[in-house]
């Protein structure tokens, strides 16, 4: 009897809404256990469908909260890298989305820049909620 051989692929790709609660879970753990957030991270990446979207960026984001949270400067700069060398990512970014994020950059970095020259001695301390 000659032996068989049976390759079963576990493979499976989040679906939208497994997606979103696995967002809301690393969110929720952003606040509480960042170092569990980013754990819950790690194990959805090999699940996200490749075609970027607006949910996975979400999720990349709330990564990315994680790994600044823990100081985990790997995985920073691999989410960094993720989004700076792939094209894909500025067809899902729309550009009222983009313009945003450029004027809270402007509007922090003119903030601390006269802040810091008025009180030279200052700690800034930025935080967000989300």
């Amino acid at each position: 009897m000659l032996p068989i051989l049976i390759i079963v692929s576990s493979l499976t790709v989040l679906a939208p809404d497994e997606l979103f609660k696995t967002l809301q879970v690393i969110q929720d753990l952003n606040i509480s256990n960042p170092t569990q957030a980013t754990r819950v991270y790690e194990a959805a990446l090999p699940k996200l469908p490749e075609q970027p979207s607006k949910g996975i960026y979400e999720l990349h984001r709330a990564g990315l909260e994680a790994a600044i949270k823990t100081n985990d400067t790997v995985r920073i700069r691999e989410i960094e890298a993720l989004f700076s060398d792939n094209t894909e990512w500025l067809e899902v970014l729309s550009a009222n989305t983009l313009g945003h994020l450029w004027y809270s950059d402007q509007m922090m970095g003119k903030f601390v820049d006269n802040m810091q020259r008025k009180y030279p001695d200052a700690l800034f301390i930025i935080t967000g909620d989300h």
